[in-house]
């Protein structure tokens, strides 16, 4: 391969260069782009009730021992929150299960404020449940891709943990994209602090879904034929030796 498909946002300019053999092919449309699915447009108007509600909706492989240490921190700072983890059917098995709830038991939160779900039957039933959380908490070093996208077609925040190449700025990068640089941290306590600081006003959090659905939907992220235009564009400069 002589050159990979990025933008400055997940690999800044100098930050992750010597990670690669290839050429990076910044595009100002972005890393990607994906066309939400027809489904969304008849689910995302709602608004949940009912106090505060975190999820978890990425890969359970890329959610690391401090991840989930973390998480347990910022449970203990919102002490009337529930966490919701929901990825495929993995949480359909009760080993995967126990171990969560031993993990959170050791940092002190007791597994009545766990919520594990299943595989949903039906595409609305996943949507609407990712609708259903208040913050999706982005798995950390390893970030989420569909995971993120379908949060914020659906108006969901996305709390990210930002680190420095693609693996760990993924969904930072969306973030930073939509000038939602709120919902990324810099740190782990920067992550702990925002996830706190955002729960405690519900009412204005709930707001932040309707901007960020309007942001989604004006951005190059949900534009797959804009991000094609721009990359036939440059392939045809790199063919022409432009």
């Amino acid at each position: 391969l002589d050159y990979r498909v990025t933008d400055h946002f997940v690999d800044p300019p100098g930050l992750t260069d010597d990670f690669y053999a290839e050429k990076s092919l910044c595009l100002d449309s972005g890393f990607l782009a994906w066309e939400p699915y027809k489904a969304v447009a008849r689910l995302r108007n709602g608004s949940r009730k009912g106090g505060p509600r975190l999820g978890s909706f990425n890969n359970v492989a890329k959610i690391s021992p401090s991840c989930l240490q973390i998480w347990a921190e910022i449970l203990k700072r919102t002490p009337d929150a529930t966490l919701v983890l929901k990825y495929g059917d993995r949480f359909g098995e009760e080993i995967v299960c126990d171990r969560y709830r031993e993990t959170f038991v050791q940092c002190g939160i007791m597994p009545d404020r766990l919520e594990f779900r299943r595989a949903a039957d039906t595409l609305e039933g996943h949507l609407k449940l990712i609708a259903d959380v208040d913050i999706a908490l982005d798995s950390f070093p390893y970030q989420g891709t569909m995971t993120s996208l379908e949060c914020l077609a659906m108006g969901t925040p996305i709390l990210s943990l930002c680190g420095d190449y693609y693996a760990r700025r993924a969904t930072s990068a969306m973030m930073m994209r939509l000038d939602l640089h709120e919902l990324v941290a810099s740190d782990r306590d920067e992550y702990v602090e925002l996830a706190t600081q955002l729960m405690a006003n519900l009412d204005s959090l709930r707001e932040l879904r309707y901007t960020i659905q309007d942001r989604f939907d004006e951005s190059t992220l949900s534009n797959p034929a804009q991000w094609v235009k721009e990359l036939e564009r440059v392939m045809l400069r790199l063919v022409e030796g432009r």
